[in-house]
């Protein structure tokens, strides 16, 4: 957003906050609702709700902060103060991260370089893929 601040023209205040801004804000709002969705397990519902609630009132905000900045400080300074306030969503989708112990990739690859064959009587561990496939069942469950 704060590109914006160099536009000389609407076809590069377009790309620049219309397309980019627009594009990094979608990237931001979905990755947001899942990782609530998924640490939050019992509350899910209220979790989401108080996520789509901040984005409302930020909605409803954000109109009357963009007024009162170009009459201080111009459309190129709106778009700097403006870039700012939106450049601390980095810091907060830095956040977005998987807290649950998956298996690792390593031990996949040494079993199947591990030669040794198994009685068919024997209980085989489960196979790499099989553990994934577990994993990725196991994390969806509610």
């Amino acid at each position: 957003m704060s590109l914006a601040y160099f536009a000389k023209g609407l076809p590069v205040l377009y790309l620049t906050y219309g397309l980019m801004f627009g594009l990094g804000s979608s990237l931001n709002t979905i990755p947001g609702q899942a990782s609530t969705a998924e640490h939050f397990v019992k509350k899910r519902s209220t979790s989401i709700g108080v996520i789509l609630l901040g984005t409302g009132v930020g909605t409803l905000v954000w109109p009357i902060l963009i007024e009162y900045l170009l009459e201080e400080y111009l459309y190129q300074g709106t778009f700097l103060i403006c870039g700012a306030i939106s450049f601390n969503l980095l810091v907060a989708a830095s956040l977005f991260r998987n807290f649950k112990k998956r298996p690792p990739l390593d031990s996949c690859v040494a079993e199947t370089s591990n030669n040794v064959e198994t009685s068919a009587s024997a209980s085989k561990p489960p196979s790499c893929f099989a553990r994934i496939q577990n994993s990725i069942k196991n994390s969806w469950r509610v």
